[in-house]
């Protein structure tokens, strides 16, 4: 019957307690908090519970729970950067597959570029060959263009000295010339006669011998003028 006092005094003293916490935490002053909890040790114990079950303390709280950002022990804490995954190798994450055909892939560029270097060298070369054509081409011109005026000034020279001996011929007496023309070769009395007035050479004709005037007069009539090179 005595236990019904003391219970009944430690529960007012727990109920003025209570109230008085429920005061200090909407009146927000903190400072109390130590102070109020050797009471409700005080008061635990006094309502039989046992020692082992008191309200630990703030610094137990501190060694039960740890801080953020901080690891177990025996722990580093896991540094994050910015990639999340670490580098990969770009050999290491190719196929066997993938790396024949990067292979292949280098070997044909490699047989490309020196196909590349090979027609390059042709091109050089034909254009080498090419230059060296045209060069050769109008060495060509230029010496048929120097035979062809070696051609015309000795056909000029030779023209010149024909007419010098023709003018002579001409103011001989046609007797005299005829002596001289039969002892002449055919080619060098031909191209004297040719180009001789009708009236001039008639009389020359007529004292010749008459098988030296047949030939030079069927040579006169039969030959023909060379042809002219092309253009």
């Amino acid at each position: 019957m005595r236990l019904i006092p003391i219970i009944l005094v430690v529960a007012v003293l727990m109920l003025s307690l209570r109230v008085g916490d429920i005061w200090l935490t909407l009146k927000g002053d903190p400072s109390d908090e130590a102070a109020r909890q050797p009471g409700i040790a005080l008061a635990q114990d006094g309502g039989g519970e046992a020692a082992g079950n008191a309200v630990p303390q703030d610094g137990a709280n501190d060694v039960a729970s740890p801080s953020a950002g901080t690891a177990p022990q025996g722990m580093k804490p896991l540094e994050m950067t910015d990639e999340a995954s670490p580098e990969i190798e770009a050999d290491g994450d190719l196929r066997p597959g993938e790396m024949r055909l990067i292979h292949d892939l280098a070997k044909r560029r490699e047989q490309l570029e020196g196909r590349e270097r090979e027609l390059d060298e042709r091109e050089a070369l034909l254009s080498a060959a090419e230059q060296r054509l045209v060069t050769k081409q109008r060495q060509l011109e230029q010496l048929r263009q120097d035979i062809e005026d070696l051609v015309a000034r000795y056909d000029k020279s030779q023209e010149e000295e024909t007419s010098v001996l023709r003018q002579t011929y001409q103011n001989m007496k046609p007797k005299s010339a005829a002596a001289i023309f039969n002892d002449l070769d055919l080619s060098t009395l031909l191209d004297v006669v040719r180009g001789m007035p009708a009236r001039t050479l008639a009389p020359i004709l007529a004292a010749m011998s008459p098988e030296k005037a047949r030939i030079v007069t069927q040579e006169l009539a039969l030959r023909e003028e060379l042809p002219t090179l092309p253009q």
